[in-house]
């Protein structure tokens, strides 16, 4: 455990830009010093956010004060960060198609959908990676969109 350090909070912590992935990379810097520092600095590290790393538009959705740098990080998932529907992700997984896009872009893309859909069903817990998807529409969808491009690669036609 460490002290409190101006020039490692100002190289580690980065300024909002107002872009969703900044504001993932301060919560996540956040946590780290916050598990690092001893608990009588912790008010400092709370100070040093709201005060010298936050965007403006973020100020006003941010409480002026906070007991503990979890309170901070939670409040700062919950006002900053978009929620995506995991009903909409389901959707737009089961319509997907590959078109021009090679096997390994498609697959790639719905890879992405499926971690946006584990976080979205993990409401805010923080063992989402440990979530197993549910055999739903969206899943299924995926699964046969996946078997007919491999299957149309390879010559075959998959007809349902």
């Amino acid at each position: 455990m460490t002290e409190f350090d101006m020039k490692t909070a100002t190289s580690l912590l980065p300024v909002m830009t107002g872009e969703e992935e900044m504001t993932k990379k301060l919560i996540d810097a956040i946590e780290f010093y916050s598990q690092n520092l001893k608990k009588e600095y912790e008010s400092l590290l709370i100070s040093f956010v709201l005060k010298t790393r936050l965007s403006r538009h973020a100020k006003l959705r941010l409480a002026s004060n906070y007991n503990s740098s979890i309170d901070l990080i939670k409040d700062m998932k919950n006002n900053l960060l978009t929620k995506q529907s995991a009903t909409a992700l389901q959707l737009e997984i089961l319509q997907s198609r590959q078109g021009s896009q090679s096997i390994e872009e498609f697959c790639k893309k719905l890879e992405n959908l499926f971690v946006k859909l584990t976080i979205s069903q993990a409401d805010g817990k923080e063992d989402a990676y440990l979530l197993i998807i549910r055999e739903d529409v969206g899943v299924i969808a995926a699964r046969r969109r996946i078997r007919e491009v491999i299957l149309a690669v390879t010559g075959i036609i998959l007809i349902y």
